[in-house]
């Protein structure tokens, strides 16, 4: 009984480690961006209760157009992503609202500025810029170069309207 069990155990460990075979890739149904361009930093839970406090106080959203959400989606498939974790951001977020296909609920989105990433000599190494789905926790880092210039211009041109 001892051995059945333990092949059990094994079995269902092994089962776990073989990669599955799923299709991950992302698309968006829409995307609202927050009229709320505050300079302050958030930590993780401060930037996921400041969307309760932009619905209290009745922010007006920017519906995204269908080509920046185009891009958007090519650019979340492109990046590496791993879970998130608590941490602090700096000034400068963009707060979005995102409807995935298949989902019936909205995820409270932030996408961060472009962030020098540094050697440990102090010099910089690269640049990345964060995209995180708070809702699942989910961190997608882009450091592709032309994905990032697309991501700068994307938020000053949402800054402006």
């Amino acid at each position: 009984m001892r051995i059945l069990i333990i092949f059990g155990l094994f079995f269902l460990n092994a089962y776990k480690i073989i990669p599955q075979e799923k299709n991950d890739m992302i698309t968006i149904d829409s995307i609202s961006v927050c009229k709320d361009f505050q300079e302050r930093g958030y930590t993780t839970a401060g930037a996921f209760t400041h969307f309760d406090d932009m619905a209290k106080d009745g922010i007006t959203k920017i519906v995204v157009s269908n080509e920046n959400k185009e891009r958007l989606r090519q650019i979340l498939n492109r990046a590496e992503k791993k879970k998130h974790r608590q941490t602090k951001f700096g000034g400068g977020i963009i707060f979005c609202y995102v409807y995935f296909l298949g989902g019936n609920t909205y995820h409270r989105v932030i996408i961060s500025n472009v962030e020098p990433v540094y050697n440990i000599f102090g010099s910089i190494k690269d640049k990345r810029l964060l995209i995180i789905d708070l809702t699942k926790m989910t961190s997608y880092k882009i450091t592709n170069y032309e994905d990032l210039k697309w991501l700068n211009d994307f938020t000053e041109q949402v800054k402006s309207y």
